[in-house]
């Protein structure tokens, strides 16, 4: 049964925390990432994983009534053993991965594919109230069923560049993509002469 949050013009509406129907709708390899952490900075590649919940509504437009939570993480871009994406792959799938399945693992294998969110909710640190995914299973077999998702699908890569690709993501987006050292250099090599 849907799950309405109502929170007409207060803050941010948050998702309930615990387990929710998810759809992938969103994968975007946002290049290296220069990020600091224990003051350190370390530049690493970024891959977001966006999922609609279909179950969990809110007004976030009263033209277009009740709609589906996004809820998004940001991954370090390594299938390593102790990857947190590795992990999460793993237990979203329901088992380890063989060492020949990660050579070259393509993530557009997730698109549409649903999972059961275990969502979170936090303070982040400026003292706002986020959401969270701590972990992603498979679905129970009691709610295994077709789910199409309400959203369009976006995917980006740069083993698949297309300028088109990249400028239908959202301009926040597709802006911090276009800081990455890879799409600097894509667009230093289409600049060349033949």
């Amino acid at each position: 049964f849907p799950v309405t949050i109502s929170n007409a013009n207060g803050p941010r509406p948050l998702i309930p925390a615990g387990n929710h129907l998810g759809i992938c709708i969103g994968i975007v390899d946002m290049g290296t990432v220069e990020e600091s952490f224990k003051g350190k900075q370390k530049f690493l590649r970024k891959v977001r994983l966006t999922f609609e919940l279909p179950e969990v509504t809110h007004v976030f437009d009263e033209a277009k009534g009740p709609q589906p939570f996004l809820i998004n993480r940001t991954y370090t871009a390594s299938m390593f053993e102790s990857a947190n994406l590795r992990k999460t792959l793993e237990s979203w799938r329901g088992k380890k991965f063989e060492e020949s399945e990660i050579v070259e693992y393509d993530l557009k294998k997730l698109m549409l594919k649903t999972g059961l969110l275990n969502v979170s909710q936090y303070k982040d640190s400026k003292g706002e109230m986020r959401n969270g995914i701590e972990a992603i299973t498979p679905l129970p077999a009691s709610m295994v069923r077709e789910v199409s998702p309400v959203n369009p699908t976006s995917y980006f890569s740069f083993d698949e560049y297309s300028d088109a690709s990249l400028e239908a993501l959202p301009s926040w987006l597709s802006d911090r993509i276009k800081e990455s050292p890879e799409y600097k250099k894509i667009k230093s090599e289409g600049d060349e002469p033949f």
